[in-house]
């Protein structure tokens, strides 16, 4: 795990020092200047959500006991899906939201719920091209919650998708941890509930059950 981690926290912080060096020592224009101050940020930006993640992963595998409250499901659900909106519809994408009711009354813990769902929305925008489709329905005493989008990678392993620090080659190479479902399955433990991948033909289903 500290061989994982430090590989991909050295990855970003070295290419930004690389690029501040280069401003520092070389005879560069302002717009260049500006072209690699904007790659410094992006650097940072992702070391920054490196830090969150390893730092939520490390607290979701120590804690037992959560407190609960009654909350709605679907509030707190579009909540998380409005919040990236804008960047699904800058790529031409959509956000296909499907469910009966408006108002699902569950018992759980908020900040756990708003992470499950801001992650899974992330590895749909991060790893698909495609719409995002969400299903809800009530199954006996259960909400089952359906993600699916299509496959880019064709390769990924929905058997290893949940576990620490799995991605694919190409994953990896655009800095990605494997983190955020791997904290979307303690967290979900923590609730109570279940959560499994399948793939069917070149798409991919996240099954959420609370």
């Amino acid at each position: 795990m500290m061989i994982n981690m430090a590989h991909d926290l050295r990855t970003p912080l070295t290419s930004a020092i690389g690029y501040i060096d280069m401003i520092q020592k070389e005879e560069l224009s302002m717009a260049e200047k500006e072209k690699y101050m904007g790659i410094i940020e992006e650097r940072l930006n992702k070391l920054s959500d490196l830090i969150t993640n390893f730092f939520d992963f490390s607290k979701a595998i120590s804690e037992e006991e959560i407190e609960k409250q009654k909350e709605n499901l679907m509030e707190i659900l579009e909540n998380s899906l409005a919040n990236f909106y804008d960047d699904f519809t800058k790529q031409n994408r959509k956000i296909d939201l499907n469910s009966k009711v408006s108002k699902i009354e569950i018992v759980t813990n908020r900040a756990l719920l708003v992470r499950i769902f801001d992650n899974l929305i992330v590895n749909s925008y991060k790893h698909s091209k495609s719409d995002l489709k969400i299903n809800v329905q009530i199954v006996g005493n259960k909400v089952v919650l359906e993600f699916i989008n299509e496959l880019e990678d064709l390769s990924l392993d929905v058997q290893k998708m949940f576990e620490e620090f799995y991605t694919t080659d190409d994953s990896r190479n655009n800095g990605n941890t494997g983190l955020g479902l791997a904290i979307v399955k303690e967290f979900v433990r923590l609730l109570g509930g279940s959560v499994q991948a399948q793939k069917v033909d070149h798409f991919l289903k996240i099954i959420l059950k609370l």
